[in-house]
């Protein structure tokens, strides 16, 4: 399970990510609260939708700073869309993904990611008894208006109604 949850980690911080990478080219998600759907093959990973209040100034390479920089992501603008590449490393287990994003950034996004997972246990060691088969996720993203009363940027709405408080996240460089 846990190889599942850090692949489709990998997935989602290569999908969600791009403003803090190419901000000079790139328009930030509007601020606001965004609704997305995610759907995905392979990994066990149920259907799911969220929702998450955006202020177009979060800064995601700092906060995967904080997670320890376990994972480096980079992007390129193909004509109108953006292609993504991803490595992230933890422990034994090694995730590369690649994704295609699509959209406005101001009223929805697609993103289409498939990630790739690597168990690389030490001679010796114990063998993965889970089988770690690509894992294909399709995300569709749509903004709602406003962020609901109450709610910080960062915070985000589960699909049974809890909302996950986002620690303070560091603001983009502005420039």
């Amino acid at each position: 399970m846990l190889f599942r949850r850090f692949a489709s980690a990998v997935g989602l911080a290569a999908a969600l990510c791009p403003a803090s990478v190419l901000a000079e080219e790139l328009p930030a998600m509007k601020a606001g609260l965004w609704e997305s759907r995610m759907e995905a093959t392979g990994g066990g990973i149920p259907v799911s939708t969220s929702k998450q209040c955006m202020d177009g100034k979060i800064d995601i390479e700092g906060m995967m700073k904080q997670m320890g920089g376990m994972c480096q992501v980079t992007w390129k603008r193909v004509g109108d869309t953006i292609e993504t590449d991803s490595a992230c490393k933890m422990g034994p287990i090694t995730a590369r993904g690649k994704g295609i994003v699509t959209g406005d950034f101001n009223s929805k996004l697609h993103i289409e990611t498939t990630t790739i997972t690597e168990v690389n246990m030490p001679a010796g060691g114990p063998k993965s008894a889970v089988p770690i088969d690509p894992i294909k996720m399709v995300i569709d993203a749509r903004w709602l208006g406003p962020c609901e009363p109450g709610q910080n940027p960062g915070d985000i709405i589960m699909p049974d109604g809890k909302v996950m408080r986002m620690p303070k996240m560091p603001a983009m460089p502005s420039g």
